[in-house]
Protein backbone atom coordinates (compact mmCIF):
# COMPACT_ATOMS: atom_id res chain seq x y z
CA UNK A 1 0.00 0.00 0.00
CA UNK A 2 1.49 3.83 -0.64
CA UNK A 3 2.60 5.57 2.30
CA UNK A 4 1.01 8.60 1.01
CA UNK A 5 -2.57 7.16 0.52
CA UNK A 6 -5.14 8.69 2.41
CA UNK A 7 -7.11 6.34 4.93
CA UNK A 8 -8.68 9.20 7.10
CA UNK A 9 -10.64 11.94 4.56
CA UNK A 10 -11.69 13.93 7.59
CA UNK A 11 -8.32 14.50 9.25
CA UNK A 12 -5.99 13.79 5.87
CA UNK A 13 -4.21 10.79 7.82
CA UNK A 14 -1.96 8.77 5.70
CA UNK A 15 -1.05 5.08 5.28
CA UNK A 16 2.20 5.85 6.41
CA UNK A 17 1.17 7.91 9.57
CA UNK A 18 -0.84 4.64 10.70
CA UNK A 19 2.15 2.66 9.70
CA UNK A 20 4.88 4.47 12.19
CA UNK A 21 1.89 4.65 14.63
CA UNK A 22 2.04 1.02 14.30
CA UNK A 23 5.89 0.16 14.18
CA UNK A 24 5.53 2.97 17.23
CA UNK A 25 4.05 0.70 19.77
CA UNK A 26 -0.14 1.54 18.84
CA UNK A 27 -1.57 -2.54 17.99
CA UNK A 28 -5.43 -1.67 17.97
CA UNK A 29 -7.58 0.17 16.10
CA UNK A 30 -7.64 2.76 19.77
CA UNK A 31 -4.83 3.09 19.69
CA UNK A 32 -3.83 4.67 16.70
CA UNK A 33 -7.32 6.68 17.03
CA UNK A 34 -5.65 8.21 20.30
CA UNK A 35 -2.14 9.09 18.23
CA UNK A 36 -3.76 10.10 15.07
CA UNK A 37 -7.49 11.42 16.13
CA UNK A 38 -8.93 9.09 13.14
CA UNK A 39 -12.50 7.19 12.54
CA UNK A 40 -13.76 10.21 15.57
CA UNK A 41 -15.95 12.09 12.71
CA UNK A 42 -17.90 9.77 10.46
CA UNK A 43 -15.90 6.50 10.87
CA UNK A 44 -16.03 5.82 7.02
CA UNK A 45 -12.70 5.11 7.60
CA UNK A 46 -12.60 2.53 10.77
CA UNK A 47 -12.65 -0.61 8.74
CA UNK A 48 -9.85 -0.24 6.03
CA UNK A 49 -8.05 1.44 9.19
CA UNK A 50 -8.48 -1.85 10.96
CA UNK A 51 -7.88 -3.71 8.52
CA UNK A 52 -4.36 -1.87 8.20
CA UNK A 53 -3.39 -1.57 11.86
CA UNK A 54 -3.88 -5.43 11.92
CA UNK A 55 -2.09 -6.59 9.20
CA UNK A 56 0.92 -4.40 9.83
CA UNK A 57 0.75 -5.48 13.40
CA UNK A 58 0.60 -9.05 12.65
CA UNK A 59 3.71 -8.24 10.07
CA UNK A 60 5.77 -6.97 13.08
CA UNK A 61 4.85 -10.04 15.06
CA UNK A 62 5.58 -12.65 12.58
CA UNK A 63 9.15 -10.69 12.19
CA UNK A 64 9.99 -9.86 15.33
CA UNK A 65 9.83 -13.99 16.29
CA UNK A 66 11.94 -14.79 13.22
CA UNK A 67 14.36 -12.23 14.18
CA UNK A 68 14.40 -13.97 18.08
CA UNK A 69 14.24 -17.73 16.56
CA UNK A 70 17.29 -16.33 14.26
CA UNK A 71 19.09 -15.16 17.72
CA UNK A 72 18.31 -18.35 19.37
CA UNK A 73 20.92 -20.22 16.87
CA UNK A 74 23.73 -19.35 19.23
CA UNK A 75 25.11 -16.59 17.07
CA UNK A 76 29.22 -15.77 17.81
CA UNK A 77 28.62 -12.35 16.85
CA UNK A 78 25.80 -10.24 15.14
CA UNK A 79 25.46 -6.91 14.26
CA UNK A 80 23.28 -4.88 11.90
CA UNK A 81 24.56 -4.36 8.80
CA UNK A 82 22.12 -1.74 6.73
CA UNK A 83 20.88 0.26 9.51
CA UNK A 84 17.77 1.54 7.48
CA UNK A 85 15.96 1.89 3.98
CA UNK A 86 13.98 4.73 3.28
CA UNK A 87 11.23 4.11 5.96
CA UNK A 88 13.75 3.10 8.27
CA UNK A 89 11.94 0.15 9.19
CA UNK A 90 13.99 -2.64 7.03
CA UNK A 91 17.27 -4.34 8.13
CA UNK A 92 20.03 -6.27 7.37
CA UNK A 93 20.77 -7.95 10.28
CA UNK A 94 23.86 -10.17 9.58
CA UNK A 95 25.40 -13.02 12.30
CA UNK A 96 27.94 -15.34 12.73
CA UNK A 97 26.15 -18.77 13.99
CA UNK A 98 28.76 -21.64 15.57
CA UNK A 99 27.54 -24.67 13.87
CA UNK A 100 29.39 -27.61 15.62
CA UNK A 101 32.82 -26.90 14.30
CA UNK A 102 32.01 -24.77 12.05
CA UNK A 103 30.80 -20.98 11.35
CA UNK A 104 28.43 -19.67 9.16
CA UNK A 105 27.53 -16.26 8.45
CA UNK A 106 23.69 -16.05 8.22
CA UNK A 107 21.85 -13.14 7.26
CA UNK A 108 18.06 -11.96 8.39
CA UNK A 109 15.85 -9.35 6.13
CA UNK A 110 14.12 -7.56 9.53
CA UNK A 111 11.03 -5.15 9.00
CA UNK A 112 11.34 -4.63 12.21
CA UNK A 113 11.62 -0.83 14.14
CA UNK A 114 14.80 0.54 15.09
CA UNK A 115 13.74 0.62 18.97
CA UNK A 116 13.12 -2.90 19.24
CA UNK A 117 15.49 -3.90 16.83
CA UNK A 118 18.15 -2.21 19.50
CA UNK A 119 17.09 -4.32 22.52
CA UNK A 120 18.27 -7.90 20.32
CA UNK A 121 21.58 -6.06 19.28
Amino acid sequence: MKRDLIICTCNGVTAGQIEDAVYGGARTFEDVQQLLHIGKQCIKCKEMAGFLIESLAEELDDNTVLLQNFLKLAPVGIRQVQPKTRHGYKSIICGVIKYGTQYIVAMHLSKIPEKILRNFL
